[in-house]
């Protein structure tokens, strides 16, 4: 992310192409799993996460996945999403 977001929850969307294993955590300052985002998300789609962001260090995402799937994550503030 470009620029930290307030305190509060975020939306982490990924969109992933592949069908291998695919598994997502955030880090926190000593690069150890801080919230565990999932594991094997469903190949060929999107998904959805929250996660609480309290600014104590900045996001840091570790993804672990085949070489050849191609893959985005998206943050954005809970604030972002409309409401329906």
């Amino acid at each position: 992310m470009e620029e930290t977001p307030q305190p509060g929850c975020v939306l982490v969307d990924v969109a992933r192409t592949g069908s291998g294993i695919f598994w997502m955590d955030s880090l926190d300052w000593n690069g150890k799993e801080a919230v565990h985002l999932g594991r094997s998300f469903p190949p060929h789609r999107f998904d959805r996460r929250v996660m609480w962001c309290d600014n104590l260090y900045p996001l840091r995402f570790r993804v672990q996945c085949d070489s050849r799937d191609e893959w985005v994550v998206v943050i954005r503030p809970l604030s972002t999403v409309r409401a329906r």
